[in-house]
C-alpha cells in the first residue's frame, strides 16, 4: 500500500491519473460524468469538488477547494493562489506528464501524498475545473494516519516527507512563478503544521529539542523570504520556535488543548 502511488504511475494507461487513499472510495456518477468531459479535455490537469464523510456521525460535508475559478475553463496553471493548494483528493494528472517526469513519491511512507501535490503542481502548466464531487474523503476512523495517534507513532514518516518537501522546493520552485511557489508552499505548510504539532504533543527532550532546530536550520538555509513568511502567518507558535526556550510553554498549552 504504501509504495502504490508509484506503483500506479508505472502501470497507468489511462490519459488522466488520480490517487485513491485505501479508507476513501469515489461517487461513481460523478466520475462518469467528469469521463465524459475528459474525453474533450487536453489540460495538464483536472480538478474537480471532493465531499469530506464523517465516520463518527456518518453525516457529509461538501468541499469546494478552488473557490473563485470558473468551470469548465481551461486556465494557465500560474493563476492559482496559495488558497488554492491543490489536493490529490480532487485533482487529476496527465498521466503521460507524470509518467514522463522523474518525480516519484516515497516509498513506505504514510503523507507522501503530499509529495505528490507538490509535484504535480509544479508540473502542471494549464488546468481545467469541473463541477463534480468525485472524491469521498473519510474522517474519523479509529487509527487513521492523520489521528494525533498516529502521528505520534509515525513521527519519522511526518520527518521524511517534510524534508522531502523542501528538498524539492529548494531545487526547484525558488525561482518559478510566484502563483504556483505559493501552491507548492501550501503542501509544504501542512506538513509542517502537523509535523510541529507531533513535536508539541510531547514533551520537551533532547531529542525534541535537536529535531526542532534542526528543522529551523534547515528552512533557514534555503533563504527564501517567502516560505519563511507563510510558514510564520499560517502556522501558530512557528515564531516561537526560533526560540526554544519558549517551547515548554508552547508545548503545555498545546496539550491541554488537544487533551494530550
Amino acid at each position: 500500500v504504501l509504495q502504490a502511488i508509484n506503483t500506479g504511475i508505472e502501470n497507468a494507461e489511462g490519459k488522466y491519473f488520480m490517487v485513491l487513499d485505501g479508507d476513501d472510495w469515489v461517487d461513481s456518477g460523478e466520475l462518469d460524468k467528469l469521463i465524459g468531459k475528459l474525453q474533450n479535455c487536453d489540460s495538464d490537469l483536472v480538478l474537480a469538488n471532493r465531499v469530506i464523510y464523517y465516520e463518527n456521525d456518518s453525516t457529509e460535508e461538501r468541499i469546494i477547494d478552488y473557490k473563485g475559478i470558473e468551470y469548465n475553463k481551461e486556465f494557465d496553471n500560474n493563476i492559482l493562489s496559495y488558497e488554492n493548494g491543490i489536493k490529490f483528493s480532487s485533482a487529476f494528472i496527465k498521466t503521460q506528464l507524470i509518467k514522463d517526469s522523474k518525480y516519484r513519491c516515497l516509498e513506505h511512507c504514510f503523507y507522501e501524498d503530499l509529495q505528490f501535490d507538490a509535484y504535480i503542481t509544479y508540473l502542471a502548466q494549464s488546468f481545467t475545473y469541473f463541477d463534480y464531487y468525485i472524491y469521498k474523503y473519510r474522517l474519523g476512523r479509529p487509527g487513521q494516519s492523520v489521528s494525533i495517534e498516529s502521528y505520534r507513532k509515525n513521527i519519522k514518516m511526518q520527518e521524511r516527507v517534510t524534508i522531502e518537501l523542501l528538498k524539492f522546493y529548494q531545487e526547484n520552485c525558488i525561482g518559478i512563478n510566484e502563483n504556483k511557489k505559493k501552491c507548492i508552499i501550501n503542501r509544504i505548510v501542512q506538513a509542517e503544521r502537523a509535523m510541529i504539532g507531533t513535536y508539541l504533543s510531547f514533551p520537551l527532550s533532547n531529542e525534541i529539542n535537536k529535531k526542532i532546530q534542526d528543522n529551523v536550520s534547515t528552512i533557514k538555509a534555503i533563504k527564501d523570504s517567502t516560505l519563511i513568511a507563510y510558514l510564520k502567518r499560517n502556522i501558530k507558535g512557528f515564531r516561537f520556535l526560533y526560540n526554544i526556550n519558549l517551547y515548554p510553554i508552547i508545548s503545555f498549552a498545546y496539550r491541554r488543548v488537544r487533551n494530550i
